[in-house]
C-alpha cells in the first residue's frame, strides 16, 4: 500500500510519547488501520496493516502463549502491538520472538488516548484509502470483458497487475482450478495443511501473502492464495477477498461447462456398455470427449467404503483439475473411463475420499467395453470393504482371467456358491475337514492326482478317497465335464465373495 503512515512515523510524533519496547526492527511496517481489542486471540478478526491497541487485559501472562500471540498476529500482517498500562509482565521469551519476527511492540503512556493515535494513523492514510478504493473499483472493472478474447487466465493477469500479488487458485488436490494456472509454492502448500491439502484454519495465514476462501458452492475448501510480488506495493486484504468473489463467478462458469461435458460423457458411456453405439459416433463421440480411441482406455469402478457417501461430483471435479479426460456414469457403483496412461492418478484423485476403486486392463478401440465394466467390477469386489491401508485401488490382472464367465454381481456369484458348494462347506464344517481346498488344488493341477497329491502332503488314494467322497455329497461326476464346469466356475465365484 503506497504512501502509508509506518511504525516508525508514529514513534517520531513526539505527542503521542510512544516507546520501543522490543522489535525495533520491524519499525518500517507500514500501518493501514488501528484495531482496539481486550480479546486474548484477535488475529481471527484482522485483516493485516493494523496497529493493535490494547489496555493489555487480554494478553496471557504464561510465556508460551505470549509467544504464541506474537506468532499469530505476524502471520496476519498484522503491523505491531500498542500496549497500555494493565498488561501483565511481557516475558522475555516475548520479547525475543518480537524481536525475531522484527514485530514491533509499543508502550502507550497512560495519559495517551488511543483515540489519539487512531486519528493520526486516519488522517495519514487519507490519500491511501482512497487509492484503494480506486484500486478495488479497477479489480471489479475486470468482469467487464473487452471482447471475446477475455477469458480466466486474461481476467487474471489483470487482477494480479492490479493488485501486485501473484495469484493462485488451489484446488483440493493441489493443483490450479484453471487450465493454465501455476502450481503454488510447496510452502504455501504446507501452511494449507500439506499433502492431505486440509486446510488447517478457515482463514490460514501462508508465507508471503493470503489465503482467502472462495465462496463457491460446488468446491467447498477452495482458497486463493495472493502472494507479494518484490518491489510492488499490495493492494491489502480486502483486494483479495474481492478477487476471490471474482474467482467463484469464474469458477462457477467453469464448473457450468463441465457439468455439460459430463452428462454428455454419461450418455455416450451408457450406450459403449450397451454395445449400442455406431463404431463411427462412438469415435467422433469419444474425441469431442478428449479421448482417443486409438490409445489404450480402462474402466475404473469405484464404490464407497460402508456407510459412506459416492461423491461422484467431488471425482469428477478432481479428474477435470488434473486435465485428465474421462467419461462418468453412475449405476450404483461409479464407473469411468479414463486413459490408461492416467490410471496412475486414479490414486491420487481419490485420495483422502472415502472410496475404492477397481480398474479393468486397458483396451484400444471400441469393442467388449461390458467386459471390461466386468472386470472392473470383479477388481473392486475382490479387495475387501476397503477399510485397511493396503491401498484403494485394485487392478484386474491376467491372473484373474478364468472369471471372465461369471456375472460380476456378487449377489449372482454368492447365489451360486451357495447352490453349487454348499454340501461341501457344510460337510468341512460339520468334520472340521478340507473337501473344499483337496478339490480346488485338484482342479489348479488341471486334474493331475499324484501332482495335487503332493501340494496337499497327502497320499495319492487319500486324495482318490477324498474326490470319491466329493461326488457322493454333490451328486456330481468328476469325470462329466457337465458336472466339473458348475464346480469350478463355483470354486472361481467363492474366491470372490469369500474375499
Amino acid at each position: 500500500m503506497a504512501n502509508a503512515i509506518t511504525i516508525r512515523d508514529l514513534l517520531e510524533t513526539h505527542h503521542l510519547r510512544l516507546g520501543v519496547i522490543s522489535g525495533a526492527s520491524g519499525l518500517d511496517r507500514e500501518v493501514s488501520w488501528t484495531h482496539v481489542s481486550e480479546l486474548e486471540d484477535p488475529a481471527p478478526w484482522l485483516d493485516g496493516g493494523e496497529l493493535l491497541m490494547t489496555n493489555g487485559l487480554g494478553i496471557p501472562a504464561e510465556a508460551a502463549a505470549q509467544v504464541e500471540l506474537v506468532r499469530r498476529l505476524d502471520e496476519r500482517h498484522v503491523a505491531g502491538i500498542a500496549i497500555g498500562q494493565r498488561a501483565p509482565e511481557l516475558t522475555q521469551e516475548m520479547l525475543t520472538e518480537a524481536n525475531a519476527r522484527k514485530f514491533a511492540l509499543l508502550d502507550v503512556p497512560l495519559e495517551v488516548p488511543f483515540l489519539s493515535i487512531a486519528r493520526m494513523v486516519a488522517d495519514a492514510n487519507q490519500n491511501s484509502a482512497q487509492q484503494r478504493l480506486l484500486t478495488h473499483v479497477r479489480i471489479f472493472d475486470t468482469l467487464r470483458p473487452d471482447g471475446p478474447a477475455d477469458g480466466p487466465q486474461r481476467i487474471f493477469s489483470r487482477l494480479e497487475e492490479i493488485s501486485g500479488y501473484s495469484l493462485y487458485l488451489i484446488s483440493v488436490v493441489g493443483a490450479p482450478l484453471i487450465s493454465g494456472f501455476r502450481r503454488p509454492p510447496a510452502d504455501v502448500v504446507e501452511a494449507l495443511g500439506g499433502e492431505d491439502f486440509e486446510p488447517k484454519s478457515a482463514n490460514p495465514a501462508v508465507p508471503g501473502g493470503f489465503a482467502v476462501p472462495v465462496p463457491l458452492a460446488q468446491r467447498p475448501g477452495t482458497f486463493l492464495v495472493a502472494l507479494e510480488r518484490p518491489g510492488v506495493a499490495p493492494a491489502g486484504l480486502g483486494a483479495v477477498r474481492h478477487m476471490a468473489t471474482i474467482a467463484a463467478l469464474e469458477l462457477s462458469k467453469l464448473y457450468h461447462e463441465r457439468e455439460t461435458v459430463r452428462r454428455q460423457g454419461a450418455e455416450v458411456l451408457s450406450k459403449l456398455f450397451a454395445g449400442t453405439l455406431d463404431l463411427v459416433v462412438a469415435t467422433d463421440s469419444l474425441a469431442a470427449l478428449g479421448l482417443e480411441p486409438a490409445e489404450p482406455l480402462a474402466v475404473a469402478a469405484l464404490r464407497a467404503d460402508d456407510g459412506a457417501w459416492l461423491n461422484d461430483d467431488e471425482v469428477h471435479h478432481r479428474l477435470c483439475d488434473l486435465e485428465i479426460p474421462h467419461l462418468m456414469l453412475v449405476d450404483r457403483d461409479l464407473f469411468v473411463i479414463l486413459p490408461a496412461a492416467a490410471g496412475g492418478a486414479l490414486d491420487e484423485t481419490i485420495a483422502e475420499l472415502p472410496l475404492r476403486a477397481g480398474v479393468s486392463r486397458e483396451r484400444v478401440g471400441l469393442q467388449s467395453w461390458s467386459v471390461a465394466r466386468k472386470e472392473a467390477v470383479w477388481a473392486l469386489e475382490r479387495m475387501g470393504d476397503g477399510r485397511d491401508d493396503a491401498g484403494r485401488v485394485r487392478r484386474f490382472s491376467s491372473a484373474d482371467s478364468s472369471v471372465h464367465w461369471l456375472p460380476a454381481d456378487i449377489d449372482t456369484l454368492q447365489s451360486l456358491v451357495d447352490e453349487t458348494l454348499a454340501p461341501i462347506l457344510d460337510y468341512d464344517t460339520e468334520r472340521n475337514s478340507t473337501m473344499l481346498e483337496s478339490l480346488r488344488v485338484f482342479f489348479n493341477h488341471n486334474r493331475r492326482l499324484q501332482t495335487a497329491a503332493a501340494e496337499l502332503h497327502v497320499h495319492k488314494h487319500t486324495l482318490s478317497y477324498r474326490l470319491n467322497r466329493i461326488e457322493q455329497i454333490t451328486g456330481r461326476d468328476l469325470s462329466s465335464m457337465a458336472d466339473l464346469v458348475p464346480l469350478w466356475l463355483a470354486l472361481q465365484a467363492y474366491e470372490i465373495v469369500s474375499e
